[in-house]
């Protein structure tokens, strides 16, 4: 979000620099002392922006959806890492938000919920989610239930994300059709500046 509010400020001082006229030398002259004194504004606003992203918490929020619709995981769910064969507990500090070490290997984050459903993000290297990461999990059972919500039903892109190559792939749907669950996990790393996503699918034993 800081990122975004310092890209559009800056297209803002850009474009007022744009809207004045340039005849000759002494327009010349104008527009470019505007532009010197418009790109330092901008580097104050985008380095105040920066700060401020220094000093939130490296906070990972996770959620749970089950063909599509989410799932409350206030006491029915444990959410850990695996580093290096270790399993690492994180800090609760909020609902769904949980405060992990810093870790330079790689790290592998692994929700489970009710003791029936297991689900696991691939190993990525720590430092990608230095910052904190906003973490999706997902279980397909159905994928016409799936089909039947669509985008429209979706209040954000991101939410739609998961599913929309999944509903897709012939292979999976053969899965699905063979008793299999499809499990899925998007990280969403915390960054300032452009964002990234991470997603992994694979299909496993239905349990329950």
């Amino acid at each position: 979000m800081e990122s975004r509010i310092g890209g559009k400020l800056l297209a803002l001082l850009i474009l007022s620099l744009l809207s004045i006229p340039s005849f000759g030398q002494n327009r010349d002259s104008l527009r470019a002392r505007k532009m010197r004194e418009l790109l330092e504004i901008a580097r104050i606003i985008m380095d105040s922006l920066r700060q401020e992203f220094e000093r939130q918490p490296k906070l990972f929020r996770i959620q749970l959806a089950i063909n599509g619709k989410q799932r409350r995981l206030e006491r029915n769910c444990e959410f850990f890492a695996m580093v290096n064969g270790t399993k690492v507990i994180p800090t609760k500090v909020g609902e769904n938000k949980f405060l992990f070490p810093a870790q330079q290997d790689h790290i592998q984050f692994v929700l489970r919920y009710k003791r029936k459903l297991e689900i696991k993000s691939p190993s990525i290297p720590g430092k990608m989610v230095q910052k904190g990461a906003k973490i999706e999990f997902g279980q397909i059972l159905k994928m016409k239930r799936v089909e039947k919500l669509k985008r429209k039903h979706f209040e954000e892109y991101e939410a739609w994300i998961p599913y929309s190559e999944l509903l897709e792939l012939e292979s999976l749907r053969q899965d699905e059709r063979e008793g299999k669950a499809i499990k899925f996990t998007v990280i969403y790393p915390r960054t300032f500046g452009n964002g990234i996503f991470i997603r992994s699918c694979y299909t496993d034993v239905r349990l329950g």
